[in-house]
């Protein structure tokens, strides 16, 4: 199970956007062909799966989301809703060998960067694309800061706009498994999006 929690940008390429999530997988792609990417490790979807396992996060969040019946109806069920999970979340201690493995990484790459605390930022890698879904954090700094906003990226897959769009197409309230990127913060000079069909 451990063995496939954490992988490192040069591991991967496209053939693993179900594994890791499309923007992890097309930075391993761009690390394959040499593109200057910054150095960083990708949590794979199991591991936000057996997080909310391990954890007894899914449990408790099926028990709450039992009590709306056929799930929050309006904005205000849909805030309140997002707020209680969203703290069932972050109440929960990450398993001990998968925050073993996590700091593992971490203290890697601040060798690799020849720091000793490096700034990264982590941020969702869906293997289904949703532009500004998820929260990104910038500027974090320290192995309790990483493990600490690894979870908060999970849990921003139960923000209002998340769980009414699930809501609205069918799909399952109480899941919704993303990887995350974990990668060095650069001082950039200029910065963009690009999109391609």
């Amino acid at each position: 199970m451990s063995s496939k929690w954490v992988l490192w940008f040069s591991e991967l390429g496209q053939e693993h956007n179900a594994l890791v999530g499309k923007k992890c997988a097309n930075l391993g792609e761009m690390t394959k062909i040499g593109l200057r990417v910054p150095p960083g490790f990708a949590l794979s979807v199991d591991t936000y799966k057996d997080f909310m396992s391990m954890s007894g996060a899914a449990d408790d969040i099926r028990e709450y989301l039992a009590k709306f019946g056929d799930g929050p109806k309006g904005l205000k069920q849909f805030n309140k809703a997002s707020a209680d999970i969203r703290q069932i979340v972050h109440s929960k201690a990450m398993p001990k060998e998968m925050k073993k493995i996590i700091i593992s990484s971490y203290r890697e790459l601040c060798r690799k960067c020849n720091v000793n605390e490096v700034a990264v930022s982590t941020r969702s890698a869906g293997v289904v694309s949703h532009p500004g879904q998820y929260e990104t954090y910038l500027n974090v700094i320290g192995e309790s800061d990483v493990t600490d906003k690894i979870k908060s990226v999970w849990g921003s897959t139960f923000n209002p706009r998340s769980l009414a769009f699930r809501s609205r197409k069918g799909l399952p309230l109480d899941s919704d498994p993303i990887g995350v990127a974990v990668l060095k913060m650069v001082n950039a000079r200029a910065a963009g999006v690009v999109f391609h069909c």
